[in-house]
């Protein structure tokens, strides 16, 4: 059941920080079911940290399942924070859809914006998809707002309008009302009249 299950993801972490190679041998020789799963999805979450692209083929080689999807967001983030457009391009390939696709959006752009900020910038406005375009674009104004409120505002002004720019002042005051209760009150000042009741 679920502690053995657990076990054997724990096992597999550990291992893999030592001996990955050993560690997925191991895992691969499981029975197919639960136990099995665990361990790769403790692969996973464990090589994401140190060889994302090793990882990464961890995945396409076992698919992406309902059991490790949280597993593919974190290698997701995890790379993104290393190499964000090898992150990118893995996450373009994959086919992921609903809540995995999303949060996996939202974990790129998060980690990319605290290295390279443009650039993760021009990626969010290039995403054609215009749900997609917004999650991309909140997440974001929610890590640059954070670290540069001015900039984050600049950026929104000079780049966005109608919906998609008064769904990212949203997400820069709601974000700045955490940490700057003041610069949120201005920001929202200035822009409360082009935001939605």
């Amino acid at each position: 059941g679920g502690r053995a299950d657990h076990y054997y993801s724990q096992v597999s972490q550990y291992w893999s920080q030592s001996d990955p190679e050993a560690a997925l041998e191991w895992a691969r020789e499981l029975p197919t079911g639960p136990g099995r799963a665990s361990a790769i999805q403790g692969l996973i979450d464990s090589l994401s940290q140190v060889d994302p692209a090793k990882a990464a083929s961890l995945v396409e080689e076992e698919g992406i399942t309902h059991r490790n999807s949280h597993s593919v967001g974190t290698l997701v983030a995890n790379w993104a924070s290393q190499d964000p457009e090898s992150a990118v391009a893995w996450y373009e390939g994959l086919d992921l859809s609903g809540d995995s696709r999303r949060n996996s959006l939202s974990s790129i752009l998060s980690n990319w914006v605290q290295q390279d900020t443009e650039s993760a910038a021009q990626f969010a406005l290039s995403i054609d998809s215009e749900k997609d375009r917004q999650i991309a674009v909140n997440s974001l104004i929610n890590s640059w707002g954070g670290m540069d409120p001015a900039g984050a505002e600049q950026w929104i002004s000079a780049n966005l309008d109608g919906k998609t720019r008064n769904q990212a002042l949203n997400s820069l005051i709601q974000t700045l009302s955490h940490q700057d209760y003041q610069s949120a009150v201005e920001i929202y000042n200035e822009v409360a009249f082009s935001l939605p009741a």
